[in-house]
């Protein structure tokens, strides 16, 4: 029998919830809230503020009944008008606001994950039964990361392309009737397909650059007997105070906040993958890379002789 894909089954059996349901009810939400809107726009109106550009062409229409079709007009015109690069960047403005939702959501879920998953099976006195099973510790700690930093992004990744590809097929649905090119204004500036592996390459990256992190937590998840979130805080904290007592710098603990913060996707310039192919092979990155894998090791090393709590 293959372990190894059995203990990432297990991973998503016994937190389906936060893995597959909640991204699940987000998208869903987004959807259902694009799609009511539309439908309200059609039915009984909406008061529209059109601002594709910062020209003094922008304007209030007030859109009542039969005046839906004037807010469409005015918002694919000013759309179409637009030269080819600014359109493109208002499209990823748009659909990247709309990831912003669904990544931090996938943040806060990999964090916590990462805080019980092996602390949680000596709480519970799992780890008997797992050590009881020819299941090496490495494949247990390497099954939770892989969990946790590639298989649950993936997924928030697919509902996260179904929310974009939604609205560009609402607001195609919207177009529909009006003196406008639906592929040239929507579909093709929007260049979905090159976004999402983008985002993909970007959620690869981010495992890859706040390994440290990870590895901090999952190294005090196997460590810690009781409220681990507290060890993981309070630990980089009186080591800052100390760091800053010694030395009068932060560097260090700057250097890990920076590994723990997500890397940012700007707003106003879209991003690229030469960007962080770039940013792959510098040294920061090697050495978080390095110090990430002593830490995985070190909580492997805790795992293989931890016990029940």
């Amino acid at each position: 029998m293959n372990q190894f894909p059995i203990l990432l089954k297990r991973e998503f059996w016994e937190h389906r919830n936060t893995f597959i349901v909640l991204p699940l009810v987000t998208a869903g939400f987004m959807i259902f809230m694009m799609v009511s809107l539309y439908i309200a726009v059609d039915i009984v109106g909406i008061k529209a503020h059109i601002t594709l550009d910062n020209d003094e062409s922008s304007r209030e229409v007030i859109v009542e009944g039969g005046q839906v079709d004037e807010a469409f007009d005015l918002m694919f015109s000013k759309l179409s008008n637009l030269p080819p690069s600014e359109r493109e960047h208002t499209l990823y403005q748009i659909l990247h606001g709309l990831s912003l939702p669904l990544l931090a959501i996938l943040w806060v879920v990999v964090f916590f994950y990462l805080i019980v998953s092996l602390y949680d099976d000596r709480k519970d006195r799992s780890i008997l039964f797992w050590k009881s099973m020819p299941v090496s510790d490495i494949k247990t700690v390497l099954a939770k990361l892989v969990t946790g930093l590639i298989l649950v992004p993936a997924v928030y990744l697919v509902c996260l392309a179904s929310v974009q590809l939604v609205l560009l097929i609402v607001g195609s649905l919207a177009a529909i009737g009006h003196d406008v090119s639906i592929w040239a204004v929507l579909w093709e500036p929007s260049h979905l397909f090159s976004r999402w592996l983008t985002l993909i390459a970007y959620l690869l990256f981010q495992a890859i650059w706040s390994l440290p992190f990870y590895g901090w937590i999952i190294l005090v998840s196997a460590w810690a007997n009781s409220v681990p979130l507290a060890w993981i805080i309070g630990i980089p904290i009186a080591f800052s105070v100390v760091e800053r007592i010694v030395s009068n710098k932060n560097l260090v603990t700057e250097w890990f906040a920076d590994h723990a913060s997500p890397v940012a996707i700007a707003h106003d310039q879209e991003l690229q993958i030469t960007d962080l192919l770039t940013r792959l092979i510098d040294i920061d990155t090697l050495v978080g890379l390095l110090v990430g894998l002593a830490l995985i090791a070190g909580a492997t090393w805790l795992r293989g002789r931890g016990d029940e709590i």
